[in-house]
């Protein structure tokens, strides 16, 4: 059964039931990338094992100043190109909020982000499966093998270009320009150390997944995707090791800024 919604305005959702707004800045993009598939793709899934609790720590001080540990999967629609210069593409995984992991799932094309009010049944150090997919007309963020999150798209029939596996730590839009980095609350900065990505897979139009034999283009990308910093400071905080088809174990320790 689908849990009450929180609307979150800015990147974000039509959802039910809002009850406060609020819109979040770029932070630091730390991600695999497959792309240049051989069959249709509309979908993402990976594992995640999340670290324990004395290796994660979300700020929240109030809805204006907080900052998120966030891993999720992003699908992009049709290449930009000359023609097509705006790209669609949805996000859809867990953040810890105010000290419990919640769903998210955002659209570029409505500029919406929803968080789901209602607190997942996982916890620090759980492994976690998720599955952001176009299925029948809707993009559906799959936890567990339960939707959690739904939206109208075209992506099933059009397919995507690019799936990305990301793992993050996001402020909130309202501390887009302060040092979000030294913002601390609950015994410190954000950091979310030791988490691994496992099983990062395409999902082809008939759901079934697409190994890595029928695609030919891996990327891992780090850089700053937020003014105040610059991509040397995303290498400071961030350590990374991965295996471009199959692998991603990072840390992201503002602690380290």
């Amino acid at each position: 059964m689908k849990k009450n919604k929180i609307v979150i305005v800015t990147l974000v959702f039509m959802l039910i039931m809002s009850q406060f707004t609020t819109v979040f800045a770029a932070g630091i993009r730390n991600a695999l990338e497959h792309s240049q598939f051989v069959y249709k793709v509309t979908g993402a899934s990976f594992n995640v094992n999340l670290p324990s609790s004395s290796n994660i720590n979300d700020v929240y001080i109030n809805e204006s100043k907080r900052v998120h540990p966030e891993v999720f999967a992003v699908i992009h629609g049709v290449k930009p190109d000359s023609k097509n210069k705006n790209e669609t593409y949805y996000d859809g995984g867990i953040l810890k909020y105010d000290g419990e992991w919640h769903s998210f799932l955002y659209s570029s094309n409505t500029y919406k982000d929803s968080i789901n009010d209602g607190a997942l049944s996982i916890s620090d150090g759980d492994t976690v499966s998720v599955k952001l997919v176009a299925e029948n007309g809707y993009v559906n963020l799959y936890i567990n093998g339960v939707v959690e999150e739904s939206v109208r798209s075209s992506f099933d029939v059009d397919g995507v270009w690019k799936t990305c596996y990301e793992a993050n730590i996001v402020p909130a839009h309202a501390i887009k320009d302060t040092d979000y980095m030294n913002l601390a609350d609950n015994g410190g900065v954000a950091k979310m150390n030791h988490v691994e990505i496992t099983s990062p897979t395409p999902i082809k139009s008939n759901g079934q997944a697409l190994t890595s034999n029928y695609f030919k283009s891996y990327n891992y990308v780090l850089r700053s995707e937020d003014s105040q910093y610059s991509d040397s400071v995303a290498r400071k905080v961030t350590t990374v090791y991965y295996d471009l088809k199959q692998y991603f174990y990072s840390s992201m320790d503002f602690n380290k800024y």
